[in-house]
């Protein structure tokens, strides 16, 4: 398994150091900003705590293949792409009632049951 590290400058001036990309730091540091990133992006408030849950089993499953620059960048886009996944899920299935979260109407069925 490949080993990830990242460039952390420790002093202005001083050459930045390569240093391994820990998950458990990855997720300390980053759990907040992930979870603030799903509601902006149109998660509902209640379900944000667990699409930044989703989010970080795809940091986990993924380290190992991120090149350790942009942190930040490549943890948005993952958030973005798990709140589109979450909405489109919803949208599609109908969870959210008659108005649904793309703004589409429920359908209605075009026949009768009692026909």
């Amino acid at each position: 398994m490949m080993e990830v590290t990242m460039r952390v400058a420790a002093l202005p001036g001083v050459v930045p150091v390569e240093q391994p990309l820990d998950f458990a730091a990855v997720y300390a540091r980053w759990f907040h900003d992930v979870s603030h990133w799903a509601r902006a992006l149109g998660g509902p408030e209640a379900d944000c705590e667990d699409l930044a849950q989703e989010v970080f089993l795809i940091v986990r499953r993924k380290l190992s293949d991120f090149d350790g620059r942009n942190l930040a960048g490549w943890l948005y886009r993952i958030t973005a792409r798990t709140v589109r996944d979450h909405r489109r899920r919803a949208c599609c299935a109908g969870w959210c009632g008659p108005t649904r979260w793309c703004g589409w109407p429920t359908p209605r069925p075009t026949t009768s049951c009692a026909s």
